[in-house]
């Protein structure tokens, strides 16, 4: 299935490879970004009441919301590491931040794992996170896992960070 976003109508659409719409399903506004979070799973980010949305699709479209984050911050974007199990999310800090007068003021960055399985179950378990201001990077932008390893693009301090598993621990370099 190929998940299309449609700003005007607040839904996602589910079409075939041959661009057949089998199903539609509502979505916040502002919604931009879908992903896969495992199995038949997908991720929505969106921005207009910042929240992630975990949804389950069948094979003809049918979706069903799963589980939710509500957030204060609108995240960058998210990933899912197959090999770990983990939903790794990544933008500002959760918080709300100072916008008038002048510029924005406390707005930090960071990047979380999500345990795949209790997030799945509806249940927020966080494994690792990491303060990315703190480390000397800014504004996670994209993320990519791959072998266990994840990339996060820093495009505020134009660096990449690899997040690896190190015996129990991750580690940000």
């Amino acid at each position: 299935l190929v998940g299309v976003l449609d700003a005007a109508t607040d839904q996602l659409w589910w079409l075939d490879r041959d661009g057949s719409v089998l199903g539609r399903h509502p979505v916040p506004s502002a919604s931009y970004r879908v992903g896969w979070a495992w199995g038949d799973r997908v991720f929505v980010l969106s921005g207009g009441a910042p929240r992630l949305s975990v949804l389950g699709v069948a094979a003809d479209g049918a979706t069903r919301l799963l589980a939710r984050l509500d957030r204060a911050a609108p995240l960058r974007d998210a990933c899912y590491d197959e090999v770990h199990d983990l939903l790794w999310v990544a933008g500002p800090e959760d918080h709300a931040v100072r916008r008038q007068p002048g510029p924005i003021e406390d707005l930090g960055s960071e990047t979380t794992a999500l345990d795949g399985a209790a997030f799945r179950r509806g249940e927020l378990r966080i494994r690792a996170r990491f303060d990315l201001e703190s480390r000397g990077g800014a504004d996670p932008t994209h993320l990519h896992a791959q072998g266990g390893v994840v990339v996060a693009s820093l495009t505020g301090t134009d660096q990449l960070a690899w997040l690896t598993r190190r015996a129990d621990a991750w580690e940000l370099q």
